[in-house]
This record gives C-alpha cells, sequence and structure tokens, in this order.
C-alpha cells in the first residue's frame, strides 16, 4: 500500500483512523542517520507499506505519539522558531519507548510549479531527457494552464482540450496537487513521476534554495554553463558560504537564493515495539497566526500495516 494522502484540514481524522483519504507530498538534533534521509528523498514509485515483521502493534501507542506530533505547541515562542529556521536539519528523539527520527529539508530546494519562470521548467524537462523543443511545448503547457484568464484576452486553450477530444478544460489557476500535471495538454504519461521529485506546489518561490537544491534543479537554472554548475557544486561540497556559490553561478545567479523561506518538507520515521511506520509532512512555519506552523501536506502509511494473526 502507498502512503495515505489526505488534506491539511482532514489530518486529524487521518490520524484518528477515520477515512478521509483526499485525491487532491525539547528537541535534541542529532545525526538521524539514513533512514529519515531515505524518507525524505524518496518519490511515489518508492513508497511501500512496512514489512512484514514490522506489523505487529495496537494503535494506541502510535495514537499517543501522533497526539504529540500533530498540534501545534502554543508555548513555542514563534518569532524564535522562523528566526532559528535552517535550510535542513536532522533529529531524533523518544516518547516513551518509541523511537522518532526526522529529516527536513526547505522546499524551496524545489521548483514551484505555479511560481517557476517557464525557462526554468524547459530546464528540468530538458534535463529529464526531453528535446529542447518538447520541453518548451510542456512549460508553454503548463504555465497556460495555471494562468488565469485577463478580461478580454484571447484564450485559446479551451479548445485546444477540445480538439484533443479531453473531457475536461483547463484549470487556468494554480496547481492544486502536483497530480494535476498528468491532466495538461501534451505532457507524457511518465513526466509526472519522473519530475515529482524536484517539483512542489508549496514554496510559493519562483528562486531556488542554492544550499538545498538538487544538483539537477541548479542544473537547470536558466543561463548556467556546466563549467559554473561544477564551480559552484564544488564550492558548496566544500562548505563556502552561499553568497561565494551564488556568485559562481554567474548568469543564474538571480534564480536563486539562500534563505530557506518559511516552508520545509519532513520526512518522519516512528519506530514502535515492533513496527515501523512513516510520513511525509510539508509544512510552513507562521508568526502570524496562534500556531507556530501551518500543515500544508500529509501523507503516511499509518493506517496501512495490519497485525499478523
Amino acid at each position: 500500500m502507498g502512503l495515505h494522502v489526505v488534506d491539511a484540514e482532514n489530518r486529524r481524522a487521518a490520524l484518528e483512523g477515520r477515512d478521509c483519504c483526499g485525491d487532491a507530498g525539547g528537541e535534541q538534533v542529532v545525526g538521524a542517520g539514513e533512514r529519515a534521509q531515505r524518507a525524505l528523498a524518496r518519490d511515489a514509485d518508492q513508497d511501500r507499506p512496512a514489512d512484514r515483521g514490522e506489523r505487529v502493534e495496537s494503535p494506541d501507542q502510535l495514537e499517543v505519539v501522533l497526539d504529540r506530533l500533530a498540534e501545534a505547541d502554543a508555548r513555542i515562542d514563534q518569532h524564535a522558531l522562523l528566526g532559528d529556521a535552517l535550510a535542513h536539519g536532522e533529529l531524533q528523539a523518544l516518547v516513551g519507548d518509541t523511537r522518532i527520527e526526522v529529516a527536513y529539508r526547505s522546499e524551496n530546494a524545489r521548483i514551484d510549479l505555479n511560481s517557476a519562470p517557464k525557462e526554468l521548467l524547459v530546464g528540468l524537462f530538458a534535463h529529464l531527457g526531453w528535446s529542447d523543443v518538447d520541453a518548451a511545448a510542456f512549460a508553454d503547457r503548463i504555465v497556460a494552464w495555471r494562468t488565469p484568464v485577463q478580461p478580454n484576452a484571447a484564450n485559446p486553450e479551451p479548445d485546444a482540450y477540445r480538439k484533443a477530444g479531453l473531457d475536461y478544460l483547463p484549470r487556468q489557476a494554480p496547481f492544486n496537487s502536483l497530480r494535476e500535471l498528468g491532466l495538461v495538454l501534451g505532457i507524457p504519461r511518465d513526466l509526472p513521476t519522473r519530475a515529482a521529485p524536484y517539483l512542489t506546489i508549496y514554496s510559493g518561490r519562483a528562486q531556488i534554495n542554492v544550499e538545498e537544491a538538487d544538483p539537477l534543479v541548479l542544473a537547470s537554472l536558466p543561463g548556467l554553463s556546466s563549467e559554473a554548475l561544477s564551480a559552484a557544486l564544488a564550492a558548496r561540497g566544500k562548505g563556502a558560504e552561499d553568497a561565494q556559490v551564488i556568485s559562481l553561478l554567474g548568469a543564474a545567479g538571480p534564480s536563486v537564493a539562500a534563505e530557506p523561506g518559511k516552508t520545509f518538507r519532513a520526512g518522519v520515521q516512528i519506530w514502535l515495539r515492533n513496527r515501523r511506520v512513516q510520513a511525509e509532512i510539508v509544512f510552513k512555519l507562521d508568526s502570524e497566526t496562534p500556531n507556530p506552523y501551518e500543515i500544508m501536506h500529509w501523507s503516511d502509511d499509518f493506517d496501512g500495516p495490519q497485525s499478523l494473526s
């Protein structure tokens, strides 16, 4: 069974085991190990249920842990949390005899499908193996899908979908889900899956975080030469300051930023007595509301594994 995807506002129902599946991604900071990093990096075709040997546990222990994870703690100083935000991190904690490992990363390490300029999308698709001509055509359709129609402006997109024999029209508004990418006219069937590890709809930023972006994402930046990419990656690997890395990107420098932003993606691994569960959570730090963070996306396999008879 794959991950159970729920809308952010329904996450409590999911934690309580109710059916709300949506169709619509005092702690001590220590090294959490490769398991949490793998959870953070996995894409859709890597999701899996827990191993059979891990499927023995009553829900009570998990409920206690989830109650502590799901709600924001009003005692947290929101301004301190925002001020101390790092582009990435790892932590582990014990709740009773339950071990929790978390790895998080700035969400604007990914390309935002709603905010990225066309040229960045073209670069991504080209580096995933499509021709420059095809990559540009895909990007044009994506931009047309996400762009609202202006009053009195020509709007050929709906007719294009009708002529293609499709029984739906383009949204012409921001993407609500990466899954919508598969509905865009002309997009190859395998493109959404191949591009998903590098895309998001949650960062809300056109610029990419230079510290955390995957090398393929950086390679997709418009105006970036292979020599500049190699130099920037080498400097980043040696721990150079972000400003130095950005300077090495040359003409592509304006497409990146050093700030991590307010939105993060966390991979969570929870080890109960004889069972492991996992979740992927996208959350936004927020100092303007009573809660210090907002859950934007939550997917998990909490209700997937069954007890052995």
